[in-house]
């Protein structure tokens, strides 16, 4: 498992050592608009794909009262508070989504569990595995809808236990901002700010924008709808009164490729680049990154 670490980290380090010094201040828009950035649409399907062809498809997710699906996790992770101080992580998991009700026929609330947590850690020479975490069969509940847009609800206070990728982690199910597109369509949504109800207590806040394209069908039966999109925003680490003394914000890059068949989701492959600037009673920020990569395969 520590060659495969060393393996991944060899992949990114050098990344690592040309921006660490000095990371984005401010947020990097996925792409620059001239007018209306509500929708694009390309004029044609260049996709190459002969499956893919002229016509409306949709994809939304879809959910019935009851249903459960479990997903196996595979993350990656690089933590670099300096060229120097780099650690590496690798983890193993097993999440179970539960649909606990549904509102208006639109609205899903989702009951999520970490059931399942292996995770191996190296600092320098040092390893550590472990074979728990603090958010282990810890109950996080959230509403979505059809295009995975998350709803406010009324969280009711819990213990401020993280996400194992941290309280910038991305979502799971993503956000898809549509739940039909054409064949070869991509489309920009509106700049928006989501509450991350599921990385930490109290949430963090992200204020972004995605791009997503749709140019390929998967499937013996080309039923499989594959959407690839790329997210980018800055966040805010929800504060608990009294008990931090540091505050952290950053700048997220997130890109991710995701398929669907019938509304769930059967795997995805997200990638998360996350630029953290750490403010506490010292005067001097801290600066440090964090890279993840996950793959996600439904049970």
């Amino acid at each position: 498992m520590k060659q495969t670490l060393f393996h991944f980290a060899s992949t990114l380090i050098c990344v690592l050592a040309l921006s660490l010094v000095s990371c984005a201040d401010t947020e990097k828009d996925v792409i620059e608009t001239n007018g209306d950035s509500n929708s694009q649409q390309s004029d044609t399907n260049s996709t190459g794909n002969p499956l893919l062809v002229a016509g409306n498809y949709c994809f939304g997710y879809e959910w019935s009262k009851g249903q459960t699906e479990q997903y196996e996790v595979y993350t990656e992770e690089i933590i670099a508070y300096s060229q120097e101080q780099v650690e590496l992580r690798k983890r193993q998991e097993m999440w179970e989504i539960t649909c606990v009700g549904i509102v208006a026929d639109t609205i899903y609330k989702l009951e999520m569990q970490l059931k399942q947590a292996q995770s191996e850690i190296v600092v320098g020479s040092d390893t550590l595995q472990k074979s728990t975490h603090p958010m282990q069969n810890h109950k996080v509940n959230i509403a979505i809808t059809a295009d995975g847009s998350r709803v406010s609800q009324n969280i009711l206070p819990r213990n401020p236990v993280e996400h194992p990728s941290g309280p910038y982690a991305n979502l799971f199910p993503p956000l898809l901002h549509k739940t039909c597109a054409i064949g070869g369509e991509n489309w920009l949504s509106e700049k928006a700010t989501t509450q991350l109800d599921e990385t930490c207590f109290p949430p963090t806040r992200i204020t972004s924008q995605t791009l997503v394209e749709f140019n390929e069908l998967a499937g013996q039966d080309s039923s499989v709808v594959v959407l690839t999109y790329h997210k980018s925003g800055q966040a805010s680490e929800g504060i608990i009164p009294d008990l931090t003394k540091e505050r952290t914000t950053a700048v997220v890059s997130e890109q991710g490729q995701v398929a669907i068949h019938d509304g769930i989701i059967l795997d995805a492959e997200i990638s998360v680049d996350v630029q953290v600037t750490t403010v506490g009673r010292q005067p001097k920020e801290k600066k440090w990154r964090h890279l993840i990569k996950s793959q996600y395969r439904r049970r």
